[in-house]
């Protein structure tokens, strides 16, 4: 349909975002592209249940943190220099949630990753980044039916995944 688009689909494991040799294989899949957008749509909760911030183990805190916010800004840290060198729009999305806006009872961690998702995304935003013509845009969904939440048991109203990117573009 369109013929000079091409879509790079990179699999890690996220949980690993704050190593320094994280990024190497993504910077080398993606140096010699002329990348317009970035979608950063990997996210994590502290669990399928519930729980209280004393009975989260630490590891578990450290997963949500490094796949929540390391890998929003290493991913970033990739491509807003290359994004600043073209000479056409660009865009980054960056995918947190209404939970950085509105405390959810057992979800402090998830929300306070989402927090900075949203301020970084506002901060950036404001930048003009030497006239380079970079949107920012920070996607704050409601609780969205997919495997990361399939468990939650919340009475909250649910978006079907497919019916988010429709509505916010």
């Amino acid at each position: 349909m369109y013929p000079k688009i091409k879509i790079v689909n990179i699999t890690k494991n996220f949980s690993e975002a704050y190593t320094s040799s994280f990024y190497d294989e993504i910077s080398q899949k993606i140096k010699d592209l002329d990348i317009s957008v970035l979608i950063n749509n990997v996210g994590m909760t502290t669990g399928d249940i519930p729980k209280d911030i004393e009975d989260l183990d630490e590891q578990t805190v450290k997963d949500t943190i490094a796949v929540n916010c390391h890998s929003l800004v290493g991913m970033m840290h990739i491509l807003v220099p290359k994004m600043i060198q073209r000479k056409e729009k660009s865009a980054v999305f960056t995918i947190s949630s209404v939970a950085h806006a509105v405390s959810i009872s057992f979800f402090g961690v998830y929300g306070c990753t989402k927090i900075f998702t949203n301020y970084l995304s506002i901060g950036l935003g404001s930048r003009m980044f030497g006239g380079a013509q970079i949107e920012f845009l920070d996607v704050c969904p409601g609780l969205v039916r997919t495997n990361m939440t399939a468990k939650v048991t919340a009475p909250l109203p649910s978006e079907n995944p497919d019916n988010v990117p429709p509505s916010t573009f």
